[in-house]
């Protein structure tokens, strides 16, 4: 229950969180809302009476849903940020947070200088072969899905479902990883 003289937004991340979820998150709110409203009472001229948090924070705060199972970190400081505020606000979600201990550096562990490298290429390729090729102009987006190399011994039909739905999980996580919006036009494969 918020206090009567204050709205709450709740975003589509909040659709399946319960209502003790929703409650400490508010409560957190509530806690910085009072923080800032000492400081602007307690300060006099220009001066800063919030600052976001740190890069950690807002990306935590801001991409950890029920779909991400882990967030390894590979510096000391900021597994140790990511903990408090994990604590302060989802406690459940704190196991999710692990320190990354491994001999090479985590983004060469994982491929992602590489994966970064291929972010924006025009084609990109599908694990079964086929391939999506996506257009941006300033207007709109559109993306073609084509089966390319994908070969199975599957009816027609049976070859272009396959491929279609596996076109349509990787537009979605390439709409998301480019940060497209707007109009998008699909071309499936008829």
């Amino acid at each position: 229950d918020p206090p009567k003289d204050i709205g709450v937004i709740v975003r589509t991340a909040g659709l399946n969180a319960t209502v003790a979820d929703l409650q400490r998150d508010l409560t957190h709110l509530l806690q910085l809302w009072k923080r800032i409203q000492e400081r602007a009472r307690a300060t006099s001229g220009p001066a800063p009476i919030y600052v976001e948090g740190d890069l950690v924070i807002r990306a935590i705060r801001d991409s950890l849903t029920d779909c991400i199972d882990q967030i390894e970190i590979d510096e000391s400081d900021a597994y140790n940020k990511a903990q408090a505020f994990l604590r302060a606000v989802s406690p459940d979600a704190k196991t999710k947070v692990s320190m990354y201990d491994g001999q090479v550096p985590i983004f060469h562990h994982y491929g992602v200088e590489e994966k970064l490298d291929h972010l924006f290429d025009r084609r990109v390729s599908l694990k079964s072969g086929a391939t999506i090729v996506i257009e941006q102009t300033e207007a709109m987006v559109c993306i073609d899905v084509n089966t390319s190399r994908f070969r199975r011994r599957l009816s027609n039909a049976d070859t272009i479902l396959t491929v279609n739905l596996e076109a349509a999980r990787e537009i979605a996580r390439q709409l998301r990883l480019r940060d497209i919006g707007g109009l998008v036009l699909i071309d499936f494969i008829d």
